[in-house]
This record gives C-alpha cells, structure tokens and sequence, in this order.
C-alpha cells in the first residue's frame, strides 16, 4: 500500500467525522471526541557519497547526408581538386579537410605531358564488378571484343558439364589504356580464370555477358586462358616457336631476348608477359616483323617507345657487416649505371655469416661482378660493343686488395671459390675494381639507414624524384 502524508491543516478543514455503528442498531455508543494527528516527522535527505557520479549525456553528432554529392555543372570539365592551391594559414573549410593533398603532393617538378597524363589517371574511375561494367557502354562494347576474339580464336567449345567434373568460374578485369599524352586509347576488358588450376582437360563456367547455349553448358577450354597455372608456359612456348622460325636466336643471357642479324640489319625482340618492345635499325625488316607478328597472334602497336641507352657501364657495391640481430648476416647493396642511369640495384641480406667486414664487402663485389658479366652478354645479345673493363666502386680496400692479391690465403682460405669470381674477372679485363670514399658511396641506402642530409643527397645521384615535396 502507498502511503501519503497531508497537511494538518487541510485535514482538519476538510475531513467530516464519521459514525461507525456495530451490527446491533440497539447497542450503540457515542465515539469520543476527534483528536487530530500528530503531525508528521520531517523528513531528511540522506546522500549516499558512495555512487557513482552521474554519466554526462554525450553530445549529438548531426547527421550526415547520403545523397551523392556532384560538383557543379560549370565545372565538369576542370579538375578541380588537383587545382586548389589555399596559402598557408588560409581555411581549408572550402577544401573539406584539413590536410588536403596539395600540402604533400606537387605535380611542379613533372613536365606539362607527364602533368597531364597523372591529371588524367585521377579522372577515369575501372569497374570493379561486372555489374558496374555493364551499365556503361563503353565497357559492354570492351567486353564484346574480348569475347569475339576469345571465341574467333576458338579458346573453347560449349560442352555438357562431364559426370565427376567440376568446371571453375571466370571474372572480368577491366583497365583502362592511356596514350602517352593522358587521352584514353581504349578501354580494355579481360576474361580471367579463377582457380590457377593445372590440368589437362579444364571446364568452365560460362562468363557473364556471354550468350547462353542451353541448360547445364560448359566451356570446355582448348587453348589456355589467363589465370590458369600452364598459360604462361604455354604462350612462351607458341611465342618462340613462332619467333624462331621467323629466323629469330634467342639470347642465351635472357631467354625473353630474340634477336636477328642480316649483314648490317638488326632486329631484336623482348617479350615481357604479353607485352613486347621491338628495336633495330632497319625500318623495313621491322615492319615484316610486326606484319608477321600480326598474322600469327593479333598484335596491336602502341607507338614508338622513348629510351636511353649509353655506353659507359659502372656499379656500386657495399656491405653492412652483421647488421642481422638475429642471424648476424650481412647485407648486400649493390647498384648499376647505365649511361648515367640506374638499371639494375639491389638490396638482399647474405646467405651465410661473414668473420669480418672485409669478407662482407667481398661477397657484396661477387654479386656486382655477376651482374656486370650478365649485362655485358646482353649488351652484346643487343650488338651493343663495350670493349672498355666494367667500373666496380667499393670503399672498402681489406676487400680491394684480396680481389687484387692472390696470395691472401691466410684471410680468404674459407671462403667460397665462387667469390673468387672477382679476381678471375678482374684478370681477364672484364671489370676493373676503383675506391670510393664512404661519403660518395651511392650502395650506401640500400644497406643501412642514413641521416637526412646524406640520403637525400644519395638520393639525387641516384636520379630519383620525389613528387611528394610541395612547390
């Protein structure tokens, strides 16, 4: 039951006596007189300093609209968001952020066509699915190519799936060709395989936005397609058979290389994937080549390709001893020039450990001589003559003088003749070894951290850009 407590007052006033009879109407009895209540005790808080204080209530966060923002229609054809440029200490409230990508990223030190073609690539958007593919119809008009060609080249026949056998799935992979100015040449789409499955009789799913041949139909592949493990073997095997009987040598330094000479005609071929570059110095006999290309595997020319190639051969080595503090294994750095440009470098930890910093660095000179012998066999593949010795830079003379003296045995008997492969090259006038200063030694940051000053420097003789410093 509640109980209620009222004013003494307000119950005087209002409340009328009450006569309670018993059940015989005979025997009755006066009440006594009314009596008011007492009135009630006050009543005290009480604060309990043990609970906890109150939760403040978090604040509101507005909401945020889901409809697509667009930009104006006045500005369509403007890219707007590589263009702003706030100075410093302005608001960014019109830029949306507070650290907008123009304070980390200037385009100032590109040239106007490289400006350009980055200004187009942030301008087209590639379908990720097939569904955004086939609402546009330049992609719809992509993928019918891919697939009239895949079926002109008879890659499959429509086949009832086997008892037993499980077809795989396919995706599309859509990419988007720029010319070299940043205008759009085509829009680019590929059937993949998925699965990388190796085997003799493969069954696939039919591709999305392929026509259907009736109820449980399959493709059955009769040449390779991308995305299965054997296709790369495959079209290497078709390319240089066909090459080949074009009267093509394959090179013998790189197996991607094919070359062929007529008296004072050369030609060269060098295949990367499904790309190619094309080079020699008779006009003619590259045209019968790209015409011969054409007949047996549908190429498309892409336009002349911009190069550099110079006489002059040097590289850099270094080592950082013990640097490992797991395996105390050294690592090696090691460099290459080309006509003032960088070819070839690396950055790779020993696989054995080494006594002292000298054998260190003489394994590190042992992988730069390899290098340097492969890429003279390839200038030669390319009838490039270098009849000058081979520059080898290193700053350490323990590893100068065992390359130089044979008679270190004490300090080079255990380790590997394989390393020796220096001083046979040296004797043979193919490399010729030089010091270098730690100071200038460029294979320095690709085997250790360096302060500021000196990567940076390093840095720009290696003719690296970074187009991440604001103008």
């Amino acid at each position: 039951p509640n109980q209620f407590h009222t004013q003494p007052n307000q119950f005087q006033d209002n409340l009328q006596p009450n006569l309670t009879t018993t059940s015989s109407p005979n025997n009755t009895m006066p009440l006594p007189p009314f009596m008011p209540l007492p009135p009630p005790e006050p009543i005290h808080p009480t604060i309990d300093t043990h609970m906890p204080s109150p939760i403040p209530t978090p604040p509101v966060v507005p909401r945020r609209s889901q409809r697509e923002s667009h930009p104006p229609p006045h500005l369509q054809d403007y890219h707007c968001s590589n263009a702003i440029m706030l100075p410093p200490g302005s608001s960014s409230s019109r830029r949306g952020t507070h650290h907008p990508l123009s304070d980390f990223v200037s385009y100032d030190h590109l040239s106007s066509s490289h400006r350009c073609f980055i200004t187009n690539l942030s301008a087209h958007s590639e379908p990720k699915s097939f569904a955004q593919a086939d609402l546009d119809p330049k992609w719809k008009e992509a993928m019918h190519a891919e697939l009239t060609a895949l079926e002109q080249n008879k890659t499959w026949t429509l086949w009832p799936l086997p008892q037993g056998k499980r077809a795989i799935g396919s995706k599309w992979v859509y990419k988007i060709k720029y010319r070299s100015d940043g205008t759009i040449e085509r829009y680019k789409a590929r059937l993949v395989a998925k699965g990388y499955t190796q085997m003799e009789e493969v069954y696939m799913l039919p591709p999305s936005g392929l026509r259907q041949q009736g109820a449980n139909m399959v493709c059955r592949l009769q040449k390779s397609l991308y995305g299965l493990k054997q296709v790369s073997r495959n079209w290497f095997s078709k390319f240089s058979t066909a090459i080949k009987r074009a009267g093509f040598q394959q090179s013998k330094a790189d197996y991607s290389l094919f070359t062929k000479v007529r008296g004072a005609s050369f030609t060269a071929v060098l295949l990367y994937v499904d790309d190619m570059i094309i080079t020699g110095n008779n006009n003619t006999a590259i045209e019968e080549l790209k015409r011969f290309l054409h007949k047996n595997f549908r190429i498309k020319d892409l336009g002349n390709l911009k190069y550099f190639l110079g006489l002059q051969l040097k590289g850099y080595c270094d080592a950082d001893w013990a640097s490992c503090p797991t395996t105390r294994r050294s690592v090696t750095g090691f460099c290459i020039f080309l006509g003032g440009a960088p070819i070839s470098w690396k950055s790779k930890k020993q696989s054995i450990v080494s006594r002292s910093s000298a054998e260190s660095e003489y394994r590190s000179m042992a992988s730069l001589t390899c290098e340097l012998v492969w890429l003279k066999y390839l200038l030669q593949d390319l009838q490039v003559t270098h009849l000058q010795p081979a520059l080898l830079y290193c700053d350490n003379q323990a590893a100068l003088h065992i390359a130089a003296n044979p008679v270190f045995h004490e300090r080079t008997k255990h380790i590997e003749i394989d390393c020796h492969t220096v001083r046979e090259r040296i004797q043979s006038g193919l490399i010729k070894t030089a010091h270098v200063s730690s100071s200038q030694q460029i294979a320095d940051i690709f085997t250790k951290p360096l302060g500021s000053a000196l990567f940076h420097a390093l840095l720009r003789k290696l003719g690296t850009l970074d187009i991440h410093v604001p103008a």
